[in-house]
């Protein structure tokens, strides 16, 4: 892991909080300072959208143009469906410099879905790239435009004309590089905005999302030339803590894969040897079974979990049972959309269960914690239940900023 840029802005030292100043821009751009030739997001299906750390920074800082250029003012919020590629990236980061809150949506939400979630966020613009494997999102998006009243521009992530939807490239940075402008001070107090399970909005501060990303990359120990590729999109809590905001304080190479098809993950996973790989959990015995649990593959296995909350108790032996490997294996627990806790397994294979010991990070020389469990006791009809609740600087409460 290396250090993170900004965090000895004496600014956030004097305000109490080492993260105070931490958000997607700075992490962008204290990158494109540190290692400006490497390779930030990798493309293995089209080299020419792969980009370096500075090639990065000079999107971002562009694309933030393009939404103000568009007369989108800082505050306003905005919904970007999340794909797995590195121009939606660009455009969700870009948007957060401008002092965009951005709401994220995943591909597969039909038109009544994503018209809900943008009315309830009170998005005035809408972006995507046209498609997604099968997915036509493009007819989607004009759907919902239609149905969401405040929506006033309509946007086409990439070089596909769509009728009725602006054109906006990414990957094009139209020009010299665009200087950090008044605007990008506002890109701290911008809000990435999701969606749960029942569907109620969930508001994050970036530096929270920051948080989970650093805990994340300390207990997994990914490194800075290892390739870190996730099968996770990145429309949720966890998709953004463990792809780019991970990628980004790490230094490495970020691959994102989706939608997942075995024959192309194995094919890149062949080209890349070794990788750190995040999944899904349920996968683990596919994975096992074809042999790709191996250090001629795989520098680690992270697998992810979804809960609806934090859970109580927990099994010591993960599905699919213990993994004979001489690869390190890390279980990652998405809960709800507030956290993710990452927890390595023991040797042997057993799981530990998320937040058995809290979670510190030491910034600055100053230690912070991440993540902790917090037992609440609860009376009712004649009887005491217990609640596992968790708190911590990378634990979202859900409601940040909704009302700012």
């Amino acid at each position: 892991m290396t250090a993170l840029p900004g965090t000895t802005d004496t600014s956030a030292i004097e305000s109490g909080d080492p993260l105070a100043r931490l958000d997607f821009s700075s992490l962008i751009s204290g990158a494109a300072k540190l290692r400006p030739d490497r390779i930030a997001f990798h493309d293995s299906s089209d080299a020419s959208k792969s980009l370096t750390f500075a090639m990065l920074e000079r999107r971002v800082a562009a694309m933030s143009a393009s939404w103000r250029d568009l007369g989108l003012m800082p505050g306003e919020r905005i919904l970007v469906i999340a794909t797995a590629s590195a121009a939606c990236i660009v455009a969700i980061t870009g948007a957060l410099r401008a002092g965009l809150d951005v709401a994220i949506a995943a591909p597969y939400l039909p038109a009544e879905e994503l018209a809900e979630f943008a009315i309830d966020t009170g998005a005035v613009a809408l972006a995507a790239e046209p498609a997604c494997g099968d997915l036509d999102i493009a007819s989607e998006l004009l759907r919902t435009a239609a149905r969401a009243e405040r929506v006033r521009v309509v946007a086409a992530l990439g070089n596909t004309t769509v009728d009725g939807a602006v054109l906006l490239d990414p990957l094009q940075t139209n020009g010299a590089m665009q200087e950090e402008t008044a605007a990008g001070g506002h890109s701290l107090h911008a809000r990435i905005i999701t969606r749960d399970i029942t569907a109620r909005c969930v508001f994050h501060r970036q530096r929270t999302i920051v948080a989970a990303a650093l805990d994340f990359v300390t207990r997994a120990q990914i490194g800075t030339h290892i390739p870190l590729v996730s099968t996770i999109l990145p429309a949720s809590f966890a998709g953004l803590a463990i792809g780019p905001a991970a990628a980004l304080i790490a230094g490495a190479p970020l691959i994102l894969h989706g939608p997942f098809d075995s024959t192309t993950l194995l094919a890149m996973i062949e080209a890349m040897h070794p990788v750190h790989l995040v999944a899904p959990a349920m996968l683990s015995e596919d994975f096992d079974a074809a042999g790709l649990i191996d250090p001629h593959y795989l520098a680690s296995m992270i697998f992810l979990s979804r809960f609806k909350q934090m859970p109580a108790d927990m099994s010591a032996e993960p599905p699919g049972g213990m993994l004979d490997s001489a690869v390190p294996v890390t279980d990652l627990y998405a809960i709800g959309e507030i956290a993710v806790i990452a927890e390595p397994r023991l040797p042997g294979g057993a799981r530990i269960a998320p937040l058995t010991t809290q979670h510190v990070l030491n910034l600055d020389g100053r230690d912070v914690v991440a993540a902790r469990r917090k037992l609440h006791y609860l009376a009712a009809n004649g009887r005491l239940d217990s609640v596992v609740a968790i708190e911590g600087a990378a634990i979202s409460q859900g409601s940040e900023g909704d009302h700012e």
